[in-house]
Order: structure tokens, then C-alpha cells, then sequence
């Protein structure tokens, strides 16, 4: 996130499609730093982050990146500034939707109104990757690589028209992340297909076919979808 602003400047006003990205629209006010996880650097060939205050900064767009309740994962590299509160990484659709949140002083995989899937400790001021998966029917929560719960569900399911958010909720204007965040991706795969080794995380570049990426230099995805 942030590649083409310089470092200290305010984050772009709006994430751009072009290559693939997806345009998502700022609010507050977000500052791209200088700083990222060693593994979004190898992986996804970024250099820079986004800073999010946690009271006002966000991005959100009406329109998600795929209506696919199934064989989908959205994730994310963050860094927590602090504890405290319910605060939302990522959200993919509105009420029926999923999402990544950091709930105190952890973090877990979201199917709004269902249910919450797995949990991990977080370390405030250290990165980690988040990704939530949902396959065959089955939800599992990923942090730094390995899988920490599943739950046998998928999201409700969401229209074209539906709200997609980082470092906030996606259907209201609250949860705001405070922290850092980089490579936001939004992915779909073939039933049958999907490996861990497809995150950005522990060596995993993206293959096969794509239609988002995190950075212009990032890897290619599995399948539809977008990142930022």
C-alpha cells in the first residue's frame, strides 16, 4: 500500500484499479511510512505501508472485488499500534459479509452475524499476516501462516452493490484500526485448490491467473479478484 507516495506524505486519496488494483476512496488521514514486513517486501515486492490512526482513517468503496461467499480469502500484513476495543482490518460485504478483526489484544476471522473463526495473540508493534479462507463450505483463520481455527460456514453471501473496507468497517463508520497495513488482498480459486502456500506469507508467492495484486511488482493471484 502507498508505493506511489513518498514516505511521511498523506496516502493516496484513492487506491487506483490500474493493473488490477482496486479503487477504494480515503477517509481522515491516513500517512504512508517507510516500513514493512520483511515478507510483503520478498513476497509482494513492497516497500512502504499505510498508518491509520484508529478514530478517522480508513478506505471503503461501494462495490466489492467478488460475490463469491465460497472458495475465496481475503488478507492482509498488519501491525498493531496499541490494544483495546474491536477494530477491523479488513471487510469484504456489508452485514452478510467477512471480515479480519483485531478484537483487544488479539485477532480473529469474522462471518458477520454467523460466527467468529480461530484466534492468535498479537504483539503490539510487530507485524503479522492475517487471512481468512473460506473453502468447501468451511472457514479457516490464518496468522503468520498457520492456521488457528476453522468453523464449518460461509459468509451469508453479499450483492455487487455490497461495501468493501481496510482499517475499518465496511457498512459503518466505526472499528477503525490503529496501526499499520500493507498487501490487502481479495482472491477467489477452484474448489480443490487452494494451499496455504498461496498466501503472502513464509514464501508463498501467488500463482496462476490474475485480476488483483497487492503492488504493481506483487506476484500473480490465483484467481479473481483485487488488492491494494
Amino acid at each position: 500500500l502507498g508505493e506511489e507516495v513518498a514516505a511521511g506524505e498523506a496516502a493516496p486519496r484513492e487506491l487506483p484499479a490500474e493493473g488490477g488494483r482496486f479503487a477504494l476512496q480515503r477517509e481522515g488521514g491516513p500517512v504512508v511510512i517507510d516500513e514493512t514486513d520483511a515478507g510483503a517486501a520478498e513476497y509482494a515486492g513492497s516497500e512502504r505501508s499505510i498508518r491509520f490512526d484508529g478514530t478517522k482513517d480508513g478506505y471503503v468503496r461501494t462495490g466489492v472485488p467478488t460475490t463469491a461467499n465460497n472458495h475465496v480469502a481475503i488478507e492482509a500484513w498488519m501491525r498493531p499500534a496499541g490494544t483495546g476495543g474491536s477494530r477491523t482490518i479488513v471487510q469484504l460485504g456489508g452485514g452478510g459479509g467477512m471480515s479480519i478483526a483485531q478484537q483487544e489484544g488479539g485477532v480473529w476471522g469474522v462471518l458477520q452475524g454467523k460466527a467468529t473463526v480461530g484466534w492468535a495473540d498479537l504483539v503490539v508493534g510487530q507485524w503479522h499476516h492475517v487471512a481468512l479462507v473460506i473453502d468447501g463450505g468451511k472457514a479457516t483463520f490464518y496468522v503468520d501462516g498457520q492456521a488457528r481455527g476453522t468453523f464449518d460456514a460461509t459468509p451469508w453471501g453479499y450483492g455487487d452493490n455490497e461495501p468493501f473496507s481496510i482499517a475499518r468497517q465496511a457498512d459503518a463508520a466505526g472499528q477503525f484500526f490503529a496501526g499499520d497495513v500493507d498487501e490487502v488482498r481479495v482472491f477467489t480459486f477452484e474448489p480443490g485448490t487452494f494451499d496455504p502456500a498461496m498466501l503472502l506469507v513464509n514464501g508463498g508467492k501467488m500463482a496462476g491467473k490474475r485480476t488483483g495484486g497487492a503492488s504493481p511488482e506483487a506476484a500473480p493471484g490465483p484467481g479473481p479478484g483485487a488488492g491494494a
